[in-house]
């Protein structure tokens, strides 16, 4: 599964598509979402590339709208399992939950 970031604590495991695996995290006392690439896809150009747009995406669009129902990026970086980002949990409920 997903190892956080340090200075976040695992909260749940929420799940994996092909290119990153996706948990709930607590930083700082605050939930947010924390994606990362998954360990066979670090090294693929495409895949860097997408999570690249989707940062900047979170940024661009969430960003200039302080009231706005997208999430917003909370923080990125990078460490010895690989890049990762942080962003807040969307309102609104799951998926799986509708299902």
């Amino acid at each position: 599964g997903l190892v956080p970031p340090a200075r976040c604590r695992l909260v749940e495991q929420l799940g994996a598509g092909r290119i990153c695996q996706v948990a709930l995290v607590d930083h700082a006392g605050e939930r947010l979402i924390c994606k990362r690439l998954r360990p066979r896809m670090r090294s693929e150009p495409r895949a860097q590339a997408a999570s690249a747009r989707e940062c900047e995406a979170l940024r661009r669009f969430a960003g200039a709208n302080e009231h706005s129902v997208l999430p917003r990026l909370a923080a990125t970086g990078d460490d010895e399992h690989g890049p990762w980002w942080l962003q807040t949990v969307a309102p609104g409920h799951s998926l799986a939950a509708l299902m």
